[in-house]
């Protein structure tokens, strides 16, 4: 049994916007697994080495560590947090996805449906 990796924005120049989305990507991922989906989520990960262990906090960081584990995943799922669709790493997760020809799905950060397409 594989997973799915969970992509989300999180950088900006504000820490509370890149602080609110690490804790609504917590929630929805929280709700996926309780539903019994296998995840990997590079934020839920990510924040607290950032935070606690002064990672930095730049997809030109974590692309490396990200993209070994998203050609590893069943499928990709982004979660359609604000900013999802000009995410610098969201949007270089997606043609990272394609090249590895993983389905794209996408999910609604309040009720947590699974979509195709992004809608």
């Amino acid at each position: 049994m594989g997973y799915k990796y969970l992509a989300s924005p999180y950088t900006d120049p504000d820490y509370g916007v890149m602080y609110k989305r690490f804790v609504d990507i917590c929630r929805v991922a929280g709700h996926l697994i309780g539903k019994g989906h296998h995840l990997f989520v590079p934020i839920a990960m990510s924040h607290p080495l950032q935070e606690i262990g002064g990672a930095p906090h730049t997809w030109d960081f974590w692309q490396s560590f990200d993209t070994m584990m998203l050609e590893k995943a069943d499928e990709l799922w982004v979660v359609k947090l604000e900013g999802w669709d000009t995410s610098v790493g969201v949007l270089a997760e997606i043609e990272i996805a394609k090249k590895a020809k993983l389905p794209i799905k996408y999910v609604d950060q309040h009720t947590g449906e699974i979509y195709d397409q992004a809608e």
